[in-house]
């Protein structure tokens, strides 16, 4: 992907501090390269990756970055699960992000969910 997501979300970015912008830029390009077909675009005022359709987002809150699954509610029950911050919401779930860049664990069940979010993308989208 070549960090083109800056061009994609440079005004978003611009707020945000340098620490932020190498964990999102680290994040980013991690999960663009599970699948070729995975870009950038901001929706809602925030940075989201689709494919077919929304895989989730990019946000900052008190405890710092996080991703949002959009299909969140559908993957509770998969492997890796144990990592979202489980909300009120009714389909989105949180996974908060800042400081796991090296935790090869949490990695791993990102990268789960992150496969089991695009099967689910496959078939909500592909009709």
């Amino acid at each position: 992907m070549n960090n083109q997501h800056h061009i994609v979300w440079e005004d978003w970015l611009s707020k945000r501090n340098i620490a932020l912008k190498q964990e999102l830029d680290f994040y980013t390009q991690l999960l663009c390269d599970v699948d070729l077909k995975v870009y950038p675009r901001m929706s809602y005022g925030v940075p989201f990756l689709y494919r077919l359709g929304p895989i989730g987002y990019f946000n900052t809150d008190k405890k710092g970055l996080y991703f949002g699954f959009y299909w969140g509610k559908l993957l509770i029950h998969e492997p890796g699960a144990e990592i979202f911050h489980l909300d009120d919401r009714k389909m989105v779930k949180l996974v908060f992000l800042e400081g796991k860049m090296h935790n090869e664990e949490f990695l791993g069940n990102l990268l789960s969910l992150l496969d089991t979010a695009l099967k689910i993308d496959q078939e909500k989208y592909s009709k």
